[in-house]
């Protein structure tokens, strides 16, 4: 993967609960997912059943910039950074608490292809 999760702050915080990523290779943020899951009690694996999920709209980052998804509702905006990355703010648009359970977990995913389908009535 050429993004990772650095880390997720103010869990359970409505207006603040963020998820932060970091760009360790150039690429697309579009290419990425997070998902929001739990672990498996005694499996120390993730539940194939997820709460919701945010797709990333498509932006060539560069290494040694961050990437910062907020749960709350906002605008998308970038602040360049005095090193010369960017620091780019994403909302998922989401009402409440994400986390709320001790074994609640958000996934980062690759996702290289994928195929739509549309539904037809």
């Amino acid at each position: 993967m050429k993004v990772k999760i650095l880390s997720v702050k103010d869990v359970g915080i409505v207006n603040e609960e963020r998820i932060i990523l970091e760009v360790t290779e150039e690429c697309n943020i579009g290419k990425y997912l997070i998902a929001i899951t739990h672990y498996v009690s005694g499996d120390n694996s993730i539940s194939v059943v997820q709460k919701g999920s945010y797709f990333f709209p498509n932006l060539q980052v560069k290494k040694g910039d961050w990437v910062v998804l907020y749960t709350k509702n906002g605008t998308e905006s970038e602040k360049k950074n005095s090193d010369g990355t960017t620091s780019y703010f994403y909302f998922w648009g989401l009402s409440a608490e994400n986390l709320t359970k001790e074994n609640d977990c958000f996934v980062l995913i690759e996702v290289n292809t994928w195929k739509t389908v549309i539904r037809k009535k």
